[in-house]
């Protein structure tokens, strides 16, 4: 099963430019570093070496880094943990409230559960087996997936018109779903059940495409998540995921990204990039020429 969680808070320090903790906690070794951009602009970065759990059969770690300062809105800022690859980074730009003390005072602290593939696989065969709690079955290349109604109607506006008592579907006993791959569609629900599955760029464009498709909109949430913050996608990938499925804020963010005209002439020799709509080469085109 799923291991301890992992977990690490650091000592409240001041941010300069340097590195402000080493850290080393149960197989994770983590380097925070700051610097000063502007007077209330401080950027932070932490390096998460896991390789040591990497060699004994961990698969991914997922959880939460939280951010806390008096100088920081709210008091706090939570950064979404998932990763997969042994080494990873986690960078943010953050504005603060500037105060009479010229020093801003930052902690963090981390929770992180280890994953293997075995815990992920039984934890997924698990919450698709029969239980008190599903009430329908849903057949995907001959494979059953047992589930419960509501949660799924509460999640998707197609599954809700599935279910429902308007179509002969809702009737009855088993329900096919075609044209789809057993192993796709249980890698999107996993994602909106309690196993709480994380999209990483292996998946992404697969579950936006599903997302899409069966109207899960929590789904498409969390990928845009993964996309804006954790992706090593190129920017021009990024852009037409954005534009394809609507991606109001990473559109934003990717056409941004384009602050050279050498990168937007490189965007135009893509083969993507005949795939835009109107609508975002027009972005496009108003964003070059604002760089002229």
């Amino acid at each position: 099963m799923i291991d301890e969680v992992i977990e690490y808070t650091s000592c409240l320090v001041p941010v300069v430019n340097d590195i402000l903790d080493v850290s080393e906690t149960n197989g994770v070794m983590c380097t925070w570093s700051g610097a000063i951009i502007d007077e209330n602009i401080i950027s932070l970065t932490w390096i998460f070496d896991w390789s040591k759990l990497k060699d004994q059969g961990v698969e991914s770690l997922f959880g939460q880094l939280s951010i806390h300062s008096e100088n920081i809105p709210k008091g706090s800022q939570q950064i979404d943990i998932d990763f997969r690859n042994s080494i990873e980074t986690i960078e943010t730009v953050i504005e603060v409230a500037t105060s009479c003390d010229p020093l801003i005072n930052v902690s963090f602290d981390f929770s992180v559960i280890p994953v293997t593939n075995s815990a992920a696989k039984e934890a997924c065969e698990e919450m698709f087996a029969p239980s008190e709690e599903t009430d329908g079955i849903l057949i995907v290349e001959g494979m059953k997936l047992h589930v419960n109604k509501e949660f799924l109607s509460y999640q998707s506006e197609f599954f809700r018109a599935l279910f429902s008592s308007n179509y002969k579907e809702g009737q009855m006993a088993e329900i096919p779903i075609k044209d789809v791959n057993f192993s796709d569609f249980k890698l999107l629900l996993s994602i909106v059940y309690p196993i709480n599955e994380f999209p990483n760029d292996k998946t992404a464009e697969k579950l936006l495409e599903l997302a899409d498709r069966f109207i899960i909109p929590s789904v498409t949430h969390k990928v845009n998540y993964h996309l804006m913050n954790h992706s090593k996608f190129e920017n021009s990938k990024l852009l037409c995921l954005a534009d394809e499925y609507q991606l109001k804020d990473l559109l934003e963010k990717s056409i941004h990204q384009m602050n050279t005209l050498e990168k937007a002439k490189e965007l135009e020799k893509c083969s993507e990039y005949s795939e835009l709509s109107i609508a975002t080469k027009a972005k496009l085109f108003d964003r070059m020429l604002k760089l002229i």
